[in-house]
């Protein structure tokens, strides 16, 4: 729980190229409930997907690899 999240990046480093001010994205990273979650993975939504829904992503995700895979 709260390993998720989605949102529009505000900046990015000076080493980051595949992100952009604006992009809506979803990731899956601890303190995912603060205001600026470090991700450890990333990627871009499409615009007509809404954030609650690329929010369920990951968790339902890993669970399907995880349950293939062991």
């Amino acid at each position: 729980l709260g390993m998720e999240f989605a949102g529009i990046v505000k900046t990015v480093g000076p080493n980051v190229h595949d992100f952009s001010e604006g992009d809506h994205v979803v990731g899956f990273g601890p303190s995912s409930f603060s205001n600026r979650p470090k991700a450890h993975t990333l990627s871009k939504i499409p615009l007509s997907l809404s954030f609650e829904a690329a929010a369920t992503i990951p968790s339902v995700f890993l669970t399907a690899y995880y349950a293939l895979h062991t």
